[in-house]
C-alpha cells in the first residue's frame, strides 16, 4: 500500500492486491463505497482477476462464447 498526493492535496491510497476473485473484490469495493464517510481517503486498487465476462444494463441481445468464463451481471455499463 502507497499514498500519494492528487489535485489540492487530497491523498489517495494506493492498495496493490494481486490477483483476486472478481465478485469477492467487486463486494468489497461495493463495502468500502457504501461506508465512506466525508473524510474518508480515497483509494485505487489495484488487482487482476481471472478471465469473466460482465454484463450490465445494457445487455439486450449480446450474445457470449460457449466457453467456460463465468458470467455476472453487474448494475452498471453494457
Amino acid at each position: 500500500m502507497s499514498s500519494l498526493h492528487h489535485g489540492h492535496n487530497s491523498p489517495v491510497i494506493v492498495r496493490a492486491l494481486g490477483i483476486t476473485d472478481y465478485q469477492t473484490t467487486l463486494l468489497a469495493m461495493q463495502h468500502f463505497t457504501a461506508n465512506r464517510a466525508i473524510d474518508t481517503v480515497d483509494e485505487i486498487w489495484l488487482t487482476e482477476h481471472p478471465s469473466v465476462y460482465t454484463l450490465g444494463l445494457n445487455r439486450k441481445g449480446v450474445r457470449l462464447p460457449q466457453n467456460n468464463i463465468p458470467l455476472i451481471m453487474v448494475d452498471r455499463g453494457g
